[in-house]
């Protein structure tokens, strides 16, 4: 029983196997019809020129490769990424085949997988974008300009504020109590951010303000103004101590919220005029139009015409006035201590300076070393310190010389008594027609002063000169504990030495009356003022006569000598009498001085 179950089995078995063996034998023998099939194929390439697609029998490009099946399992049409430099692109899935079509570089990696395909942050000129090294290549190439690629930044916004430090805007931190907020560059917020304490967010919010509504901060406006470090502007602050915008005082009660809101440029602030007549208003200074931002003095009424609305600042004039005379910031003029004519004993000149609506004062050296020397170009006035070259002029013995101002600082004067030079017997130099100054005795006729007289004598009235200091030093004449009898101190002494110049002697001559017996005046008798109608005698003498006077300008023209005021009005320590001195000759002290 058994054997007859298991010859029952075989037979199953062999009928089953021979139906196989006839459905393979009949595929074999039976081929499918393509032609006439509905299934799709991978065609390398399409007969409309497409690469790589699933298509329909009749859309197959027999030259190229193809198999009826999905183009994902094929060799010849196996995805990548192709990269492309000139376009700057990286794209996925793109089969080897259509991107060498394309001039890309087919590479089997996924594109996260490829450095160049990686994005990062492009420095091109002043700008920065987020992108691929191969578009930041691209970039560079397209515009003939270097660039930079950073792969080390991974976020868009941090990529566009890195390349703009410097832009401010709303730094905010929150701890998840409190959103505190300061205004920074988007470095400094960088910055902060990167030592901020745990659990602590910092968001950087480019031209937005502090006191913005929709960031939610605790600051919040306040009428309060200050000044910004190298700005000329009036500015807001709120209260965080951030600088808001420029003062406008239509924007606080009621607030404006957008002005509170985000930055305004100064293009866009308010108008300030011309002559601040809104200054309480606006703050929108403006230093090339003439004004800027100060602390509103109540007791200045030069630099402030009115007080601010809010605030304790205002715009101010950059002009100054001094002793009624307008002067434009950045001006200069010269000043002296002397209330009347410049360079009197004990005056210091200064040097005076328009400089933001206030006037600086700068010394000159006291004893005049230095001048001050005043110009103009375009109306602009400036003034400049320079050495004063006043030591050689007593030497000079002609006009031009003298007055050479690219060489010295020198005055030529003329009249009786005012030459300095003299000749071997000291007598004084006269100018002949050539405006030398040379010994009387060489005078010709025809020099002034030389006419041919009735009876053939020379007349001689000759003409005096001297070059003196334009700008006479300051000397040291005496210590603190010296009186005018006892100048010993080495100061004194090189005082009275460079005085000296201007010493001078007149030998006056009497001769005794006939009938009368009296002295009457007979030669250089101008020296007492004895001249013409003013009588003869010594009795009648004037001190204050033209020779007396023309010797004192020579003196107080070298400097702090002679007899004068000083800076102050008050009479010096000489007199006439200290000035001029008369001794009386006998006549063999006559003949001997001769």
């Amino acid at each position: 029983m058994t054997k007859k179950r298991g010859m029952k089995k075989r037979k199953e078995f062999f009928f089953i196997l021979a139906v196989l063996l006839a459905g393979i034998l009949f595929l074999v023998l039976s081929p499918v019809n393509a032609e006439e099939s509905s299934s799709y194929f991978c065609a390398e390439r399409t007969t409309n020129g497409l690469w790589c697609m699933n298509v329909p029998w009749d859309e197959v490009n027999t030259n190229y490769d193809y198999t009826q099946t999905s183009c994902e399992a094929t060799s010849f049409c196996k995805a990548g990424t192709c990269v492309n430099g000139i376009e700057g692109s990286c794209r996925p899935n793109v089969p080897e085949v259509v991107c060498n079509d394309a001039g890309g570089i087919w590479d089997e990696r996924e594109r996260d997988e490829i450095s160049q395909c990686q994005l990062g942050c492009c420095y091109i000129g002043s700008g920065a974008s987020f992108v691929t090294q191969t578009k930041c290549s691209s970039q560079s190439s397209r515009y003939s300009v270097e660039t930079v690629f950073d792969p080390s930044i991974k976020d868009s916004d941090k990529c566009i504020a890195s390349a703009y430090p410097e832009e401010e805007g709303a730094c905010v931190f929150d701890d998840g109590f409190v959103r505190n907020c300061k205004r920074l560059t988007s470095a400094k917020c960088d910055t902060e951010k990167a030592g901020a304490a745990e659990g602590t967010t910092v968001e950087f919010h480019k031209g937005t303000l502090c006191t913005a509504a929709h960031l939610e901060t605790k600051c919040i406006p306040t009428e309060r103004t200050k000044l910004e470090s190298e700005r000329d502007e009036v500015f807001f602050v709120d209260s965080c101590e951030n600088t808001a915008n420029i003062y406008d005082a239509s924007k606080i009660d009621p607030v404006v919220q957008d002005y509170w809101d985000y930055m305004i440029d100064k293009s866009n602030s308010c108008v300030l005029s011309s002559d601040l007549r809104n200054a309480d208003v606006c703050g929108n200074c403006n230093y090339l139009e003439g004004s800027i931002g100060k602390r509103y003095d109540r007791g200045n009424s030069q630099m402030f015409s009115k007080a601010p609305n809010y605030g304790d600042y205002i715009c101010a004039d950059l002009g100054c006035e001094y002793e009624g005379e307008h002067y434009e910031h950045g001006e200069s003029w010269c000043g002296t201590t002397s209330t009347g004519k410049d360079f009197l004993p004990g005056s210091q000149q200064f040097r005076f300076i328009c400089d933001y609506g206030e006037i600086r004062k700068e010394e000159m050296d006291p004893f005049r070393g230095t001048i001050c020397v005043e110009s103009e170009v375009e109306g602009f006035r400036t003034a400049n310190p320079r050495a004063n070259l006043w030591r050689d002029c007593v030497s000079q013995d002609n006009q031009e010389d003298c007055e050479d101002v690219q060489e010295r600082d020198c005055v030529w004067i003329n009249g009786t008594g005012a030459s300095i030079l003299r000749d071997e017997d000291g007598n004084p130099l006269v100018i002949n027609s050539d405006g030398k100054l040379v010994p009387i005795d060489e005078l010709e006729y025809g020099d002034p002063g030389v006419e041919l007289g009735p009876f053939g004598e020379r007349i001689r009235d000759t003409i005096e000169a001297a070059c003196v200091p334009k700008y006479p030093s300051a000397l040291w004449f005496w210590e603190p504990n010296e009186t005018k009898e006892d100048l010993s101190s080495e100061n004194a002494k090189n005082a009275m030495d460079t005085c000296s110049f201007g010493n001078d002697i007149c030998i006056v001559e009497f001769v005794k009356g006939k009938f009368f017996g009296t002295w009457d005046c007979s030669d250089n008798c101008y020296c007492l003022g004895l001249e013409d109608d003013a009588g003869k005698h010594f009795s009648e003498r004037n001190m204050e006569n033209e020779w007396v006077v023309n010797n004192l300008e020579v003196c107080v023209a070298l400097g702090d000598c002679g007899i004068s005021e000083n800076y102050l009005e008050k009479e010096g320590r000489w007199t006439w009498e200290d000035l001029v001195e008369v001794t009386e000759l006998k006549e063999e002290d006559f003949e001997n001085e001769k």
